[in-house]
C-alpha cells in the first residue's frame, strides 16, 4: 500500500471562531454532529463514531494545548480539534479525510494543529516522530492483533500521566488488552466510560516486561503449564 502524509496544512479561508469553554465543548460538538448529521465511514454512507459518553469524557481529559494520537478516525478526531489539541489521526482510509475535514469546516471547527497519517497504524506508528503524548485512543483496527500493536507503539510516546482510552472493548481482541493493563502495576484503571470503552492512565515509564513479570499472563497460564508439567513427568515415567 502506498503511504500518503497528510501534515497539517492552515486551511484557505480564515478560521476566526473562537473555542468553546471546555465545560461545553462536548455539547457544542454533539450540537453541531446534529445539526449536520455526517457520515464519516465508508465512502460517506456509515458512521462509526464513538459514543456520546466518550465525546464528554475527551472534553474532560484532554489537557489544554495537548499533544494527541488517535487509531481510526470520526468525531473523535473533530473533537481533539475543537480542543484545540495538538492531533495526530492514524487512518488506513484516505476516504475518511475529506469527510472530516468538511465537517470541521461547516462546523467553524479549527483544523491547523490537525493532521493524517493515511497508512495502516502498524506502518505508521513506528515511523511517527513528535512530542511527547498527552493523550492516547484507541480505536482503530480491531482484528487481532491490532489494538495490542496500537497500544504497543503509542505507549511508548505517551507521557507519564498521561491516558490512554481503548475503545470498542465489548470485542475479545480489544478485551484482552484491557484485561492485561488492569492488572500492571504501571497503569491506573481511571475506569469504564459508557458501555464499551475503557481509560487508563500511565504511571511508570514503558518496558518489556517477561512474562513471568506479568501477572495476567502468569494467571492465565496456570492451569495449562500445570498440565504440561503433569504430561511432561508422565512421558518421563
Amino acid at each position: 500500500m502506498s503511504v500518503v502524509s497528510l501534515a497539517p496544512a492552515v486551511e484557505p479561508e480564515v478560521m476566526t471562531p473562537a473555542l468553546p469553554a471546555r465545560d461545553q465543548a462536548a455539547d457544542s460538538l454533539l450540537e453541531r454532529f446534529r445539526r449536520h448529521a455526517p457520515a464519516f465511514h465508508l465512502d460517506g454512507s456509515s458512521d462509526w463514531s464513538v459514543s456520546e459518553e466518550t465525546i464528554r469524557f475527551l472534553a474532560a481529559q484532554v489537557p489544554a494545548d495537548a499533544a494527541t494520537l488517535e487509531t481510526g478516525a470520526g468525531l473523535s478526531t473533530a473533537m481533539f480539534a475543537l480542543l484545540g489539541a495538538r492531533h495526530t489521526c492514524v487512518t488506513p482510509d484516505a476516504g475518511e479525510v475529506r469527510p472530516i475535514r468538511d465537517f470541521c469546516r461547516v462546523a467553524e471547527i479549527p483544523t491547523t494543529d490537525l493532521g493524517f497519517e493515511v497508512d495502516y497504524s502498524e506502518n505508521a506508528l513506528p515511523r511517527l516522530k513528535g512530542p511527547p503524548l498527552d493523550f492516547v485512543l484507541i480505536d482503530g483496527g480491531h482484528g487481532f492483533p491490532m489494538p495490542i500493536i496500537d497500544w504497543y507503539y503509542s505507549a511508548m510516546r505517551l507521557k507519564e500521566g498521561g491516558v490512554v482510552l481503548i475503545d470498542d472493548t465489548h470485542l475479545w481482541s480489544v478485551s484482552v488488552l484491557v484485561d492485561m493493563l488492569k492488572t500492571d502495576d504501571g497503569w491506573a484503571h481511571i475506569g469504564r466510560v459508557g458501555r464499551r470503552a475503557h481509560a487508563f492512565r500511565k504511571g511508570a515509564p514503558f518496558a518489556y516486561k517477561e512474562f513471568c513479570f506479568q501477572p495476567y499472563v502468569v494467571r492465565k497460564s496456570r492451569v495449562a503449564s500445570i498440565v504440561t508439567r503433569v504430561l511432561t513427568a508422565f512421558d518421563l515415567v
